[in-house]
């Protein structure tokens, strides 16, 4: 991560009405999310599956009840191998017909932060003050 800009602009207007706050990305739920995470997340609904991802690779955080509590289930959600690894889901419900691969941390973010009603920024938004390097291989490898 390289800092182009000043951050404090985005995270006072994001941190003022949504406890946390990160990117979201053009990927969506659907694509990028197995179905066994939206089931133990609750947050298997279509209105959900068709939304872009949100991001981990910048998260903005005011620490409040709400927030710890959504960290702490957020750790949880990563503590579940059926939600966080990459092997078929096993709760026998199929995949979404787009379903590429499972997003691991990210998924379980991105779902729980709906659930939570938590308000995310765009791509655009991040881009303006942070550059973040990744490693695509996952994407360019997704059937």
């Amino acid at each position: 991560i390289h800092f182009v800009s000043d951050m404090r602009p985005l995270i006072a207007r994001y941190l003022r009405e949504s406890d946390v706050s990160a990117a979201r990305t053009p990927m969506l739920e659907g694509e990028f999310s197995k179905r066994d995470a939206f089931v133990l997340l609750d947050a298997d609904y279509q209105s959900i599956m068709q939304t872009n991802q949100v991001a981990t690779g910048v998260i903005l955080v005011r620490k409040t009840r709400l927030a710890v509590l959504f960290l702490e289930r957020w750790l949880k959600a990563c503590e579940d191998r059926r939600i966080m690894t990459e092997e078929p889901s096993v709760l026998g419900i199929p995949e979404y017909h787009s379903f590429r691969n499972n997003n691991d941390d990210q998924t379980a973010f991105s779902l729980l932060f709906k659930r939570f009603g938590f308000v995310p920024f765009s791509v655009a938004e991040r881009d303006a003050v942070v550059y973040t390097g990744r490693n695509l291989a996952k994407f360019v490898k997704a059937p």
